[in-house]
């Protein structure tokens, strides 16, 4: 038994008042969090060419669209960075298959698949001490030996751990509270999960308080970038199941359903084995199904 949904965009009228009310919440504990960190190695991304916080640095982090965060030096090396360490094709059959929908473009060359994801990453300003052709002077064959592409990678991922060790400290999740969290999910006003289009999400007052039976996602996951932990545009309110089962730690070319919409693009297909039905898979209560996003080929 299959179904089939659209993935839908968020239609979110009150942004203003939303990121207004955002940057109340968590603008000041994140500078707090700021000033304790001055020793830190990486505290340069948070500073001015004078060594002052950059105010607005945090602030486009916060409440700024994704497209707007890239046009931002220092907040585009943190996506590229984390892009080159969990988006690597260490698997290349795999990454072909993610990464290259169409059959016309899956015939490229292994090697040529490798240089193009290290020398995607081209960063003129030295942030955090990181350079890539210090890894390429390390492991000079990383584009011929698939061993030592792998060592390569692993090698870019301790030192991007560390960065989002410390970015998971500053823009910590915990900044939110409860109520707060409550509240802005309910102040989004969705009423359907924008992943499945499936599930329900139901806002209601509680003791004068805003609630909400949805999930708060992290768009971009806080293990592979830790500085979009507060982020409001990297919050997508889901249900469950979706919020749980659907998305892997990271994933290539992301559509982020605030910013847009999927329209004919892309459904998300729901597979209920036919001799294992169970209503409550097919209302949302049972997670005896599975879920996978097809793109239509154009």
């Amino acid at each position: 038994m299959r179904v089939n949904r659209k993935l839908i965009k968020l239609n979110i009228h009150n942004m203003d008042t939303i990121t207004k009310d955002h940057l109340e919440e968590v603008f000041g504990k994140v500078k707090d969090k700021y000033n304790e960190n001055k020793s830190c190695k990486y505290i340069n991304l948070f500073q001015d060419e004078e060594g002052s916080l950059d105010e607005e640095f945090i602030k486009t982090i916060l409440v700024k669209s994704f497209q707007e965060m890239k046009e931002n030096s220092k907040i585009s090396f943190l996506f590229k960075l984390s892009s080159l360490a969990y988006n690597a094709p260490t698997n290349i059959k795999e990454y072909i298959e993610l990464n290259c929908p169409y059959e016309s473009c899956k015939t490229s060359n292994y090697e040529k698949i490798r240089r193009n994801h290290i020398n995607s990453f081209l960063n003129k300003k030295k942030y955090c001490g990181f350079k890539i052709e210090d890894y390429k002077t390390k492991y000079p064959n990383y584009d011929k030996n698939s061993e030592e592409f792998e060592e390569l990678i692993n090698d870019i991922k301790c030192e991007v751990d560390k960065i989002n060790s410390f970015m998971k400290e500053i823009f910590s999740y915990n900044f939110i509270s409860s109520k707060y969290r409550h509240k802005l999910l309910y102040d989004m006003g969705v009423d359907v999960c924008p992943y499945c289009n499936r599930q329900y999400i139901n806002s209601y007052i509680y003791d004068d308080d805003e609630r909400t039976t949805a999930d708060l996602d992290h768009f971009y996951p806080q293990k592979t970038s830790a500085f979009l932990g507060l982020s409001l545009y990297n919050f997508v309110p889901s249900c469950q199941i979706c919020n749980s089962r659907m998305k892997s730690s990271y994933f290539p070319n992301i559509i982020n359903p605030i910013e847009r919409g999927y329209e004919e693009e892309v459904r998300f297909e729901i597979n209920i084995d036919e001799n294992d039905i169970d209503i409550k898979s097919i209302i949302g209560e049972s997670d005896k199904f599975n879920l996978k996003i097809k793109i239509n080929e154009k």
